[in-house]
C-alpha cells in the first residue's frame, strides 16, 4: 500500500478517534500512533523523535511541541471541537453559555501558539434548544470525524495545505 508516513495523536478508549485511525490505516501503511488518556499527557517518546509527512491531531489534549510539528513535511492539522469564534478549552461550555444558535469543528495547521494555525476547513450545525454539554459535544465530535476523514483524505490524496 505504501503511502504517506503518519503520526495520529487521538485519545484513548474514544470510538470516534479509533475510527479516524481505522481510515488513516486504510490509506497508509505507515503509521505512528499516540494515545493520550487525559489532560497533561505527554508526548509518547517515539512521536517526540518521528519524522514523516502528515501529523493529525484528533481528540488529543496533547500539546505539540514546534520541533515536532516541524517533523512533519506536508502538514500538521488538530480537529478542534468549536468553530473558529470558540477556540481553546471549554469551547461547547461557551457557546451554550452565550445561548449561540450555531456551533462546529475546525481543523487547522498546528502552530506554536495554540488554536492558532491557519485554518483548512470549518463545519457548522445548528445548536438545538434540547442542546446541553453532553448533546453538543457528541454532535460535535461525530461532526469532527467526518471533518478529519474528509481533510484527511484529500491531504494524502496530495491537497495543498501548508502554503
Amino acid at each position: 500500500m505504501a503511502g504517506p508516513s503518519v503520526l495520529f495523536m487521538g485519545r484513548d478508549g474514544d470510538r470516534h478517534s479509533a475510527g479516524v485511525l481505522s481510515f488513516i490505516e486504510g490509506l497508509t501503511d505507515d503509521v505512528t500512533v499516540a494515545w493520550a488518556a487525559g489532560r497533561g499527557g505527554r508526548l509518547e517518546p517515539a512521536a517526540r523523535a518521528w519524522r514523516g509527512d502528515l501529523i493529525f491531531c484528533f481528540r488529543s489534549h496533547i500539546i505539540v511541541p514546534p520541533a515536532v510539528i516541524a517533523a512533519a513535511r506536508i502538514a500538521a492539522v488538530n480537529f478542534h471541537p468549536g468553530p473558529p469564534n470558540y477556540r481553546g478549552t471549554g469551547c461547547v461550555n461557551f457557546a451554550l453559555y452565550d445561548g449561540a444558535h450555531a456551533f462546529g469543528c475546525t481543523a487547522h495547521l498546528l502552530a506554536a501558539e495554540i488554536d492558532a494555525g491557519r485554518i483548512l476547513d470549518v463545519q457548522r450545525f445548528p445548536v438545538t434548544a434540547a442542546d446541553d454539554v453532553e448533546s453538543l459535544l457528541g454532535r460535535t465530535h461525530t461532526a469532527m470525524a467526518r471533518q478529519a476523514c474528509d481533510v484527511i483524505g484529500r491531504l494524502v490524496d496530495g491537497g495543498a495545505a501548508a502554503d
